[in-house]
């Protein structure tokens, strides 16, 4: 199956720039393949897609990459990549799982769990594009346990907690920021049950 015929060579070339206008290229750390003039082609051709704002034929194109040759593509660096590996990071990676941002406000362990859980469930059912099975989850999680999902930063937190967590690589504090949190806590707790 040829699939350089089907997307066209060169339409939609990037005009030279601003970076956004700049050519996909593949990534250093890319897999070596013996299809990469049509994997170039398919993403020239995702790109004219973006640029005219049609976006279902462009994620089409990308699901196909991702699906016949397990090609990712990074927007930001503007790079794709057999096997995902990219030269530098652009944030989040897509199959980085989701963490906890912030406190556990009443919840118990077992929810947390539950929870995490569901998130999994949910990042499931948007690979394969049941979009409708994610947003029931979403909703059902924010219904319930008031949980708010950021697919950006691949975290979700509970909603209305204002209590951070400390990273475990930080510093020990001093006796008296300890003494100073710890009424903090304590007037937050009161103005939540308030």
């Amino acid at each position: 199956d040829n699939q350089a015929g089907r997307y066209g060579e060169g339409q939609g070339g990037p005009a030279k720039g601003k970076d956004r206008n700049r050519p996909y290229a593949k990534s250093e750390l890319s897999l070596d393949t013996a299809e990469e003039d049509t994997i170039q082609q398919m993403v020239d051709q995702r790109s004219y897609h973006k640029k005219r704002r049609e976006y279902n034929d462009a994620d089409d194109i990308r699901y196909e990459l991702q699906r016949e040759y397990n090609v990712e593509i990074d927007d930001r660096l503007r790079e794709w990549s057999v096997g995902g590996k990219f030269d530098s990071p652009s944030g989040p990676s897509s199959d980085r799982p989701y963490t906890r941002r912030g406190g556990m406000g009443n919840l118990s362990e077992d929810d947390i769990q539950v929870i995490e859980a569901a998130v999994m469930k949910r990042t499931e059912a948007k690979t394969v594009r049941d979009f409708n099975l994610a947003d029931t989850i979403r909703d059902g999680l924010q219904n319930r346990y008031g949980v708010t999902i950021d697919d950006r930063s691949r975290e979700w937190h509970l909603s209305g907690i204002e209590e951070y967590v400390r990273a475990s690589d930080s510093l020990p504090l001093s006796e008296e920021t300890e003494e100073v949190l710890s009424y903090v806590d304590k007037r937050l707790e009161e103005r939540r049950l308030a």
